[in-house]
């Protein structure tokens, strides 16, 4: 459904791509495409906008790698949800 509206609106703004994306994935998740039960949110970001987030988050990665702490950065990313488009064999995004 989602490419289909990308289709249909090739030109949209980022504000519709977002707009519809959070939709797409908010209809799934309430027709019971969330087979973990939990509850979850979506959400949009304009990422251009938050660099003041990035460059802390850079800060935080480069002094957890430092402190040695590199074995509960890698059991956070084995345990963490893993999404892909079932049956497409494309890449798995790790979240």
């Amino acid at each position: 459904r989602f490419l289909a509206m990308l289709n249909n609106k090739p030109l949209s703004t980022a504000e519709e791509f977002g707009i519809n994306a959070v939709r797409t994935y908010r209809d799934y998740f309430l027709a019971g495409g969330d087979t973990e039960a939990t509850k979850l949110t979506q959400s949009a970001v304009r990422l251009t906008k938050m660099n003041g987030l990035r460059i802390k988050l850079d800060a935080w990665v480069a002094l957890a790698v430092k402190a040695a702490e590199k074995n509960v950065l890698f059991s956070a990313r084995k345990n963490c949800k893993v999404f892909d488009d079932a049956g497409t064999g494309g890449p798995r995004k790790v979240i």
